[in-house]
C-alpha cells in the first residue's frame, strides 16, 4: 500500500488547518516555535500538536525556530579572584577542559565564572503547501459494492469520513469481474480458480462455412430440397485471467478509475478472443485468434 502522506489541509469554512510535525517540540529549540502565512501573519497553535490554522488559505509557511544563544567565552564573576590557575577569561573549550575531572572541580568552575553569550538568529523553514491534499467533511456516496479500505494518520482515527482521501484499496474486482463476464454474448461458464478467472467462451471462426440446410415447410408434409445457407460455425475458446482481487490507489476516486479502468480491460480481453480457420484441414480445424496469451497451456 502508499505510504500515508502527512502534508494536508483540513478546511471547516474559512479556517485551514495545517499538519506541520516540523512545529513539534526539540531540545535545540529554546522555546516554542512561530508559524506564519503568506505576509507574515501569525498563524494559530491548535490544540493537538502540530496543527496550525489561518484564515484563508495559505499556499506557503513560514516556520521560525528560535534557538538557544551561543556561548562565546566564560569570565570570572568577581575579575578580583582573577589568577594564574582562574584566568580572567576563558573560551568555551579552556572552560571545558579546565572543569573536567571531578564534580568539585566542575562545581568550582561554574562558581566562579558565568557564561558570556551572543544571540542566534532563528532557524526558518519555508513549506509550499501546494499540492497538499485538501480534507473537507463531504463522504462520497461510491461505496456499495466496492468498500474502500485505508488507513488514516493517528491525529485523525476519529474521523472516518476522511477515509476516502487516503492512500488504501477496493476490494472485490474479481467476484465483480466474474458476474460481468458472464452476463457477456457467448459466454458459457466463468467461476474463480487460483485466483484467476477461467472462462469459457464460443465464439465463431473468421471464416464462415457454408452448409446446405433444408428449410422448413409451411404449406404441408411435402419433401423440400435443401439449399445453401451460410452461417457461422462456433469454435470453444478457454481463457485464464489473472484478475486481481484489490485495486489499490492513493485515494478512493483515483482508485474507481483504476477499477473502471480494469473492468473494461479484462471484458475487451474476452469479446477479442476469436479463431481462425485452418486452411490445411479443409476450414474443419481452426486456431486461436486474438487473446491467445491468455489461453491455458497444457500439461
Amino acid at each position: 500500500m502508499t505510504a500515508i502522506n502527512d502534508r494536508y489541509v483540513l478546511v471547516q469554512g474559512d479556517t485551514h488547518m495545517y499538519y506541520l510535525p516540523e512545529t513539534g517540540t526539540s531540545r535545540h529549540a529554546r522555546s516554542k516555535r512561530k508559524v506564519y502565512a503568506p505576509g507574515d501573519i501569525p498563524m494559530t497553535e491548535l490544540n493537538k500538536p502540530g496543527w496550525w490554522a489561518s484564515t484563508g488559505p495559505a499556499p506557503e509557511i513560514t516556520i521560525h525556530i528560535p534557538q538557544w544563544d551561543r556561548t562565546t567565552s566564560y569570565t570570572l564573576r568577581d575579575p578580583a579572584t582573577a589568577s594564574e590557575k582562574f584566568p580572567p577569561t576563558l573560551t568555551p573549550e579552556e572552560f571545558e577542559t579546565a572543569a573536567a575531572g571531578s564534580l568539585d572541580t566542575e562545581t568550582i568552575h561554574y562558581n566562579l565564572y558565568k557564561p558570556v553569550t551572543e544571540p542566534v538568529a532563528d532557524v526558518i523553514t519555508t513549506i509550499s503547501t501546494t499540492g497538499w491534499p485538501v480534507l473537507t467533511d463531504a463522504v462520497p456516496d461510491v461505496f456499495g459494492e466496492r468498500p474502500w479500505h485505508a488507513s488514516l494518520p493517528s491525529v485523525l482515527t476519529q474521523r472516518p469520513e476522511y477515509l476516502h482521501l487516503f492512500p488504501g484499496y477496493l476490494d472485490g474486482l474479481r467476484d465483480h469481474l466474474k458476474n460481468v463476464i458472464k452476463a457477456l454474448p457467448g459466454v458459457q461458464y466463468c467461476y474463480v480458480k487460483d485466483n484467476h478467472l477461467d472462462v469459457t467462451i464460443q465464439v465463431p471462426l473468421d471464416l464462415p462455412r457454408t452448409q446446405w440446410v433444408t428449410p422448413p415447410n409451411q404449406y404441408g408434409p411435402s419433401r423440400r430440397k435443401p439449399k445453401p445457407v451460410e452461417r457461422p460455425v462456433l469454435v470453444t475458446r478457454h481463457l485464464r485471467l489473472p484478475v486481481p482481487d484489490r485495486v489499490p490507489g492513493p485515494n478512493q476516486e483515483a482508485a474507481i478509475h483504476a477499477w473502471d479502468r480494469a473492468v473494461a480491460h479484462w471484458v475487451a480481453v474476452v469479446t477479442d478472443a476469436k479463431a481462425a480457420a485452418c486452411h490445411h484441414c479443409d476450414g474443419t480445424g481452426h486456431v486461436p485468434l486474438g487473446s491467445t496469451e491468455y489461453t491455458p497451456t497444457k500439461p
